[in-house]
């Protein structure tokens, strides 16, 4: 192999943070309303990766019960000190976008002494801002690097600070200390910091998570400051640009064993209607240090999707079964009950509960992210409905507001029905009665311009039956979503299951079994 493709993380995989330990990598990537939280990958050759589990999996860790969508866990940073792994987040409660941005937070650092757990309960750091960076210097004092929006004093509502940690103490020494005020860009945030060859390095995203979206690059011979920006800024971004690929920014950097450096950084595959509707995912992009100390990215040609591959050994990883239920690309939205949703390798069992998909006290939605533009997804399902407003059913997911799935219902006895939420509850736009007592097959395919086509059949046996037209997919995409609500949206398409009296109390048991998803 030769050559590799991105993105090295498909589907929904933002803000990733990368550390080399030893010889193996490790990444982390933010999730958002998604639990447990803070998705952990491991690679031995920066192109092939394999899902570790996640580092929040206790509710005494992370209880997003009432946490809406876009809200939760943001960009973490993952660093390995003194044979300790760092873990530091933002924690979102509340976000308000607009002329009166409203944000309430707080940043947390957990730590492991093995990537596979257990991870600390939470250290409260601070609230000044989001997107906190872990920073040893080389005198071996930690600093938390960090957005921040209420120092005050600069010329733009967002700045970088950086605020000594003591580990001894785990808490925070003195006052947080400015060191960057951004760039005309704005929206100035996801710090990390570096120290190379006497020089301190100070990456930042800028633009926002859009299009306008870019990597910028600042040094100082002093951690305090002051920072000068790099020549011809910023070092990477596609606004602008009108290509298979956009909103390249949020990057982290590594350096091999070999001596390669290489940057991870998001990026999103818009469709033809400019919708990402796989979100933001990982990309690779090799990165090389110009003979004046600043740094050149993939020698300016932004985010490219083929690539030579790194000097590493190639090293394939075994990939997590997407039809084990109880393995780690299964997860629930804002938290799991035990109460209503049972798991084993090959069963998924999800009380219906009252709460419809649109409620956020929902607690049985779950999900596996979808990863490739053409895709199919199936699944069997067994469920005997008793009264009308009972359904289970296979979802493509976005968030409670936008969504389109296939549902088995009581309606009219046994029926079929495909349910549509675009920007508000959903509504049933096709319905087929259902006659056949077996368990039902499920199926739902999608092209290129995510047109999603659902279709069913008794398990296995026979021709699969289209249930009603086409639907546009386009909708469970970061540009649809952030329309309805006041605050952005940052997540991406997943495949999804769930069952529900849709307002009705229900004691009902739906039984899903036989999961497969495929490229397509």
């Amino acid at each position: 192999m030769t050559r590799y493709r991105n993105p090295i993380l498909p589907g929904f995989h933002p803000d990733p943070s990368i550390v080399r330990v030893g010889d193996d990598y490790y990444l982390a990537n933010s999730t958002f309303q998604w639990f447990p939280g803070i998705k952990l990958s491991r690679s031995r050759d920066l192109v092939h990766w394999q899902t570790v589990g996640y580092a929040l999996d206790r509710l005494e860790q992370l209880n997003l019960r009432s946490t809406d969508d876009s809200m939760g866990l943001w960009a973490p940073t993952l660093r390995f000190f003194d044979g300790s792994f760092y873990l530091v987040v933002t924690l979102v409660q509340q976000f308000r976008a607009g002329e009166a941005t409203r944000m309430s937070q707080q940043n947390l650092l957990f730590t492991a002494a093995d990537i596979n757990g257990p991870w600390s309960d939470p250290v409260y750091l601070h609230d000044l801002g989001i997107d906190p960076d872990i920073f040893r210097d080389t005198d071996g004092r930690l600093y938390i690097v960090s957005q921040d929006t209420k120092t005050g004093g600069g010329p733009r509502p967002e700045r970088i600070s950086i605020h000594e940690y003591d580990p001894v103490g785990k808490g925070l020494v003195g006052q947080p200390d400015p060191i960057w005020d951004g760039t005309e860009l704005g929206i100035t945030e996801g710090p990390h910091l570096y120290h190379r060859h006497g020089w301190y390095y100070l990456i930042t995203a800028e633009g926002g998570t859009g299009y306008g979206h870019a990597v910028s690059l600042c040094r100082s011979r002093n951690l305090a400051g002051p920072y000068e920006l790099a020549p011809g800024n910023p070092i990477l971004t596609m606004s602008g640009c009108d290509g298979e690929t956009a909103k390249s920014g949020h990057a982290d950097l590594v350096e091999t064993q070999n001596g390669e450096w290489w940057m991870v950084c998001l990026g999103s595959r818009p469709d033809g209607r400019k919708r990402c509707v796989l979100g933001r995912e990982t990309f690779l992009l090799p990165v090389r240090w110009t003979d004046d100390g600043w740094l050149c990215v993939n020698e300016g040609r932004g985010l490219e999707m083929e690539l030579p591959v790194p000097d590493l050994p190639e090293c394939v990883l075994p990939e997590a079964e997407t039809g084990n239920f109880a393995g780690p690309d299964w997860q629930v939205v804002r938290a799991w009950s035990p109460e209503h949703v049972r798991v084993s390798k090959d069963r998924l069992l999800l009380r219906a509960r009252p709460e419809p998909l649109e409620d956020i006290g929902a607690a049985n939605v779950v999900g596996t992210r979808i990863r490739h533009k053409r895709f199919s997804a199936s699944v069997t399902v067994s469920f005997q409905p008793e009264i009308e407003s009972e359904s289970a059913g296979l979802v493509c997911y976005y968030d409670r507001l936008h969504h389109i799935g296939l549902f088995l219902t009581g309606t009219e006895g046994l029926s079929l029905e495909v349910r549509v939420a675009d920007g508000a509850p959903a509504k049933t736009v096709a319905r087929i009665l259902w006659t056949d007592e077996r368990d039902v097959e499920l199926r739902v395919q999608s092209d290129e311009e995510s047109r999603l086509q659902f279709s069913a059949r008794p398990a296995g046996d026979g021709e699969f039956a289209e249930v009603g037209a086409c639907q546009d997919g386009s909708i469970l995409s970061d540009e649809c979503a952030g329309v309805v609500f006041t605050w952005a949206s940052f997540t991406g398409a997943f495949m999804c299951l769930h069952a529900s009296g849709n307002g009705s109390r229900s004691d009902r048991w739906a039984e899903f079994s036989a999961f497969v998803y495929r490229s397509e």
